[in-house]
């Protein structure tokens, strides 16, 4: 059922890899077992055509070997009939020549008349009363042909025993009816043992059968004139005259014919045993077929139930980097799926630690908005109690803010870096100077540390207002310049700024008209907002502020820490 499942998953589309690793195993075993069972049967058709050659064969060489015989007894036949003993009719000594002769043969001689009565048998003592010869058909073949006549097996009467002839007819000189036929006879027990054991293969055997199908000799349990089973020896001749071709079920059959007679030799026997080896080899290739299989679906399983825990292992993974949270490399032993694992570990390391970051950015990002509020209120507050009207009030606030906002947006702009001092420089008096000759920058350029981006842009923004209002800016003529270098103050390296004005009116003049304020200063001599807001600021950054009215213009001299404005490069 499992399986089926797994098949009806797999032809939706939605199969597992242990269904497709069972699917590979599959495709590559199927084929090669196919092929092998091909092969096999090539090799069986081969063996089975063998075998029906080797049963022609076995009859062919059965059938010679008993026409060698024959032939045999029709030579010694003819070396017989030329002894004068028997043209003078001396048959006496005619036995006794052809006794001695056939002795230890196996071979009896017999030499019978026109009408087959017997006048010489060797088998039996000279002088003995004989009888007629018990084949009269035979002889009368051999007198009416005048050829060498082999006869059918037949109970003899002097042997008691199933017998065959071999007869040949021969005129006597000087008798009107002058014929005798010699009859060369032997024994059917002696032609089983002339043919002996043959090396056939176990269950198979043969028949010498005469033409009436009766069996000469055979070796199964037929004996010497029992009738031989008419059905196979039917199939026997079809296969000989290639009528039909048996099939590989059926036995094997071997037909042959002797010559100089109507003899005829079938050899028959199953195919299987005679195929064992090939039995073996076929029933070893199944057995190993099978095993590989098995073998093959066990590993699928193996293999695809690791691959699926690995991947479903790494699944889990991904799901717990989903959730955000940090997860181990697996060790799955399959080297893609841990490069995988290791991947995703990384990542949900990266991504934690991004977190992490993006967490710090946004309290980063709540402070410096709170400071943001915080100072935005502090300016508000302060520009209202020190300005006159609404007007002076909006005016006021707004370059203040405007100032504040333009170092925010250089400060949170999409960059990698921090701010350069020119640039903050450029950002903060872009508005308040109109042309490039009215202000000379002079100092080497460093990233500003954003904690103090602000409060410098602030201060640089407050100079450029005073300035605009009452000093150098207040007029076509006059000039500005800023310059920074790095100075040594009590062991600690101090950046010192100086905003010089020159070509504005002179400080005694803007401090000496009444209702007029100086440059961080109201007419009373009391601090100006705007004094106090550049102290305030660089006293944040742990620096100090310092204003000197010169004939020239006012000079300001700002001295803040390396530390607290420069920005680790």
């Amino acid at each position: 059922m499992r399986f089926l499942s797994m098949v009806k998953s797999w032809l939706r589309g939605a199969a597992g890899v242990r269904a497709y690793m069972v699917g590979l195993a599959l495709i590559t075993t199927l084929p090669l077992a196919i092929f092998s069972v091909l092969i096999v049967g090539e090799l069986r058709e081969g063996q089975i055509e063998d075998l029906r050659h080797r049963a022609s064969q076995e009859a062919e060489s059965l059938a010679r070997t008993v026409e060698r015989q024959f032939h045999d007894m029709t030579t010694t036949l003819m070396v017989i009939e030329t002894a004068p003993e028997l043209q003078f009719e001396n048959y006496e000594q005619f036995h006794d020549r052809a006794n001695a002769a056939l002795a230890r043969s196996g071979w009896y001689l017999l030499v019978v008349d026109r009408n087959g009565q017997q006048l010489v048998n060797t088998r039996v003592p000279f002088g003995q009363v004989l009888g007629k010869t018990s084949n009269m058909d035979a002889l009368r073949r051999a007198i009416e042909t005048g050829d060498i006549v082999v006869s059918n097996v037949f109970f003899g009467r002097t042997s008691q025993a199933f017998v065959y002839n071999v007869m040949k007819t021969i005129k006597v000189p000087g008798r009107t009816e002058g014929e005798r036929t010699l009859i060369m006879t032997q024994s059917a027990s002696d032609v089983k043992r002339l043919l002996g054991e043959r090396p056939l293969p176990p269950r198979w055997n043969y028949a010498l059968i005469d033409d009436r199908n009766v069996v000469v000799a055979s070796s199964t349990d037929l004996a010497a004139g029992d009738a031989f089973p008419a059905d196979r020896l039917d199939r026997a001749k079809a296969v000989y005259a290639q009528a039909e071709l048996p099939d590989e079920t059926d036995e094997m059959l071997g037909y042959a014919t002797i010559g100089m007679s109507h003899w005829q030799v079938v050899v028959w026997g199953p195919a299987g045993t005679a195929m064992g080896s090939l039995g073996t080899i076929w029933r070893n290739l199944i057995l190993a077929a099978i095993g590989f299989f098995v073998l093959s679906m066990i590993c699928a399983v193996i293999f695809g139930w690791r691959l699926q825990a690995g991947i479903k292992g790494i699944a889990g993974r991904a799901a717990g980097v989903g959730r955000g949270e940090i997860v181990s490399p697996l060790n799955t032993g399959i080297r893609e799926l841990d490069q995988v694992s290791r991947a995703l570990s990384e990542a949900s390391f990266d991504r934690h630690q991004a977190e992490e970051r993006l967490q710090v950015v946004l309290r980063e990002m709540a402070h410096r908005t709170k400071n943001v509020i915080l100072v935005a209120q502090s300016l508000v507050r302060q520009t209202a109690r020190h300005s006159g009207d609404k007007a002076a009030f909006a005016s006021a606030i707004n370059g203040r803010l405007g100032s504040f906002a333009r170092s925010l947006e250089l400060l949170m702009s999409d960059r990698t870096s921090a701010p350069m001092m020119r640039e903050l420089v450029s950002v903060q008096l872009a508005t308040f100077v109109e042309t490039e000759n009215r202000l000379v920058i002079d100092g080497e350029d460093f990233p500003v540390a954003a904690d103090a981006v602000k409060e410098v842009g602030m201060v640089l923004h407050e100079l450029a207002t005073n300035a605009m209002k009452y000093g150098a800016l207040s007029t076509p003529e006059g000039r500005l310049h800023l310059e920074w270098h790095g100075v040594q103050h009590e062991d600690r390296p101090m950046l010192r700024l100086v905003w010089r004005e020159t070509g504005g009116p002179p400080p005694a003049t803007r401090t000496t008209e009444p209702g007029a304020r100086s440059p961080g200063e109201k007419a009373t001599g009391e601090k100006g907002f705007g004094s106090v807001l550049i102290d305030a600021t660089i006293g944040s950054l742990q620096g100090s502020a310092r204003c000197d009215y010169q004939p020239e213009g006012v000079v300001w001299t700002i001295e803040i820490p390396q530390a607290m404005i420069r920005a680790a490069e």
